[in-house]
């Protein structure tokens, strides 16, 4: 009995050697020219917050943002995603580690270059740290994000990445999209949640929450009415 047990154990062991070994490249998505299933990323653009933008440690840096994921997906569908990069250690306040024995961090207080600042266009990720609900509709700087209009707290990474060019929406619009992300709303609540209800005060409102991205939502609408187009839409938002 003994000897069956062992024999079936190294065979399923055996097994799993390889299974391990096989060759899965079959279960990559087939894509052609930019298409995949009825989804089209010709024209592929993210919007969203820190999650959207590749924000890692503090702070945004190319070899973060690299693996933001919408340059993860337009590297699979094999189509054009500028990203605002910023060399190592990024725009400032980067956690690096110090010590690993005893386990220090230090903050990295030297700046990197922006590497993408004169493309013409929009950026296809406008995805900007700290970015509200609020401020896809309604920011177009440091100084018009809701941190500043209700906190007076300027936020530079609207400066960075908007460029001038318009709000989140207008600037994904622009670009005539085929495909878009919309990955916003955490940021409403997660700062009252962390400050232990006191920075800022009360999370965004229900009622309020509900119109800003019935906005978001319009504004697409609008945009399919007048162009004729019918770009595919991915929204995330937070649990209920």
């Amino acid at each position: 009995m003994k000897l069956k047990v062992k024999f079936f154990v190294s065979l399923f062991l055996l097994a799993l050697i390889f299974i391990g070994c096989d060759d899965y490249s079959d279960l990559t998505p087939v894509v052609k020219d930019q298409v995949s299933g009825t989804a089209d990323f010709t024209r592929f653009v993210t919007i969203g917050n820190s999650i959207t933008a590749g924000y890692q440690s503090g702070t945004i840096y190319e070899s973060a943002q690299m693996y933001s994921y919408g340059n993860l997906i337009a590297k699979q569908v094999g189509t054009d995603y500028q990203i605002p990069y910023v060399s190592d250690p990024g725009l400032g306040g980067r956690m690096e580690v110090q010590s690993l024995s005893p386990f220090t961090l230090f903050t990295n207080t030297s700046s990197g270059m922006p590497l993408n600042a004169s493309y013409p266009k929009a950026y296809n990720n406008l995805g900007i740290p700290g970015a509200l609900t609020y401020d896809v509709l309604f920011a177009r700087s440091s100084t018009t994000c809701a941190s500043f209009v209700f906190s007076g707290s300027a936020n530079p990474y609207f400066d960075f990445i908007l460029r001038g060019k318009g709000t989140q929406l207008e600037q994904a619009l622009s670009l005539s999209p085929t495909f878009i992300t919309i990955w916003i709303g955490n940021n409403d609540v997660l700062g009252y949640a962390t400050s232990g209800g006191t920075s800022p005060a009360a999370p965004t409102s229900i009622p309020q929450f509900t119109q800003l991205f019935g906005g978001i939502a319009q504004g697409i609408q609008q945009y399919k009415t007048q162009s004729g187009t019918n770009p595919g839409v991915l929204v995330g938002n937070i649990p209920n």
